[in-house]
């Protein structure tokens, strides 16, 4: 697999495992904690903006690995 494949793939399991996706391995009489509070559901908006905000600058993920989201697209308008 490309080492750009397994940037992508670290990246969404550690997304996935940071976020709570990924349940336990014992699910038997695990209950569903329900909705998020207020101040959790800023909470993961404002760490999946912060991960947004770092692919975007971030160009280790282009096909050359040398240009950015932003070298063509002004954040400003994002």
């Amino acid at each position: 697999m490309p080492t750009r494949r397994w940037k992508s793939l670290t990246i969404a399991i550690a997304t996935a495992s940071m976020f709570g996706f990924a349940g336990p391995a014992n699910t038997a009489g695990s209950t569903h904690p329900g909705p998020l509070s207020r101040a959790e559901a800023f909470a993961r908006a404002e760490a999946l903006t912060a991960l947004g905000r770092k692919m975007f600058f971030d160009p280790s993920l282009s096909a050359s690995r040398k240009q950015a989201c932003s070298s063509c697209h002004d954040p400003d308008h994002a």
